[in-house]
């Protein structure tokens, strides 16, 4: 599955939905998932979820990278390239 699939747009005011409801999640309850991106396996810290007005979810996370700081991007739930990250794993 490549970016464009997965990958969602921020909300807009210009946009002709809803705004998103957005669940932030806050240090020390924070949600992992496993996300599988470019053929490689990561689990990534949540740091919201959006739910939108057409039922979509979408959810913004940290991602690890190569030097370590981590990227911020807004995915789309997908069943097929996420999985939830029980507690006792994270």
């Amino acid at each position: 599955m490549g970016r464009a699939e997965v990958e969602a747009s921020p909300w807009r005011a210009d946009m002709r939905v809803a705004e998103p409801e957005i669940t932030v999640c806050t240090p020390g309850r924070q949600s992992l998932l496993r996300v599988s991106w470019e053929g490689t396996q990561l689990v990534c810290p949540v740091l919201a979820r959006q739910d939108w007005a057409d039922g979509r979810v979408a959810y913004q996370v940290v991602m690890p990278t190569p030097v370590g700081c981590g990227a911020i991007r807004l995915l789309w739930w997908d069943s097929s390239t996420m999985r939830a990250v029980p507690s006792t794993e994270g």
